[in-house]
């Protein structure tokens, strides 16, 4: 009797993907050319994505995941606008760099701002924190974050952006046309 057939998976068909693109890319190359043009290449997976107009609700004491709602550019369809809208996914191995910006308002409550990356976290956004920034409580100043890093990714692993207050009271992220709050990621290479 023979095997079962087991479809390749969706992983595999992207890598796949990616090669027959370069290699095809290779045939195009003008004879005895030096190097590659980006013309000749495949997309490299990179995505933008940014909360639309409103603001997060950021409950006192409690890490929040940034949902974003739209993509600015998603060239591997590495974020969902629909479904586990704060995850973005590596659809490769690799190395990528990955970055995240945010605000939360003024407020004299408390004594916790804090922005972080996770890497595959849990249902209580705990999980290998790969980037963090923090900043002191001000009345009279907004908490604003930047945070970037490189990170190794097995496709399949994603990151997500976790936003952390104890003000006392509710907080809404500053999502204005000044401060977005805005992720991104793009593959290095292996």
């Amino acid at each position: 009797m023979g095997q079962a057939f087991t479809p390749p998976s969706r992983d595999f068909l992207r890598e796949l993907q990616v090669l027959r693109r370069e290699v095809d890319a290779l045939k195009r190359m003008p004879s005895g050319a030096a190097s590659i043009s980006a013309g000749y290449l495949a997309p490299v997976p990179a995505c933008r994505v940014y909360r639309g107009s409103s603001g997060m609700p950021l409950a006192t004491s409690t890490s929040t995941g940034v949902t974003y709602t739209d993509d600015e550019r998603d060239t591997w369809g590495m974020h969902d606008v629909a479904v586990d809208q704060h995850r973005v996914t590596a659809p490769i191995t690799g190395w990528y760099a990955a970055g995240a910006i945010a605000g939360i308002p003024a407020s004299a409550g408390g004594s916790i701002r804090e922005m972080f990356l996770v890497k595959n976290m849990d249902g209580g956004w705990n999980g290998q924190r790969v980037a963090e920034s923090s900043a002191l409580p001000s009345s009279a100043a907004p908490a604003r974050f930047s945070v970037c890093t490189v990170v190794f990714l097995t496709a399949g692993d994603w990151l997500s952006c976790v936003l952390f207050q104890n003000s006392g009271g509710t907080l809404t992220s500053e999502n204005t046309s000044t401060v977005r709050d805005e992720f991104w990621m793009c593959w290095l290479g292996n």
